[in-house]
């Protein structure tokens, strides 16, 4: 899963095995980090920054059909359509907006 030499999996185990209360210390830290979940600003902003995609997934549907309707009107006058070229990266969607 890791790609792991045998010889690296044999030294994690015995790292494991030669230092258990440290193992057993970080292992604990760790869940408790885990259990304690996010911090409420970082849940803000991952709530914020998922409405701003919600919205520019929204806006890059309606610019991408509206692009497709001018194709048709203007393939029928001759004029060449760019279709989704110029359109703005997410970043820059937010950015102006």
């Amino acid at each position: 899963m890791y790609d792991l030499t045998p010889e690296q999996v044999a030294a994690a185990r015995a790292y494991v095995l030669n230092n258990p209360d440290t193992v057993l210390a970080e292992y604990l830290r760790i869940d408790a980090r885990l259990s304690a979940g996010n911090p409420q600003d970082v849940i803000d902003k991952a709530k914020q920054t998922h409405a701003a995609f919600m919205s520019f997934k929204v806006w890059l549907v309606q610019r991408q059909q509206a692009a497709v309707q001018e194709s048709g009107a203007e393939s029928s006058s001759g004029d060449r359509v760019s279709g989704s070229n110029g359109f703005p990266s997410f970043r820059e969607w937010v950015a102006e907006h």
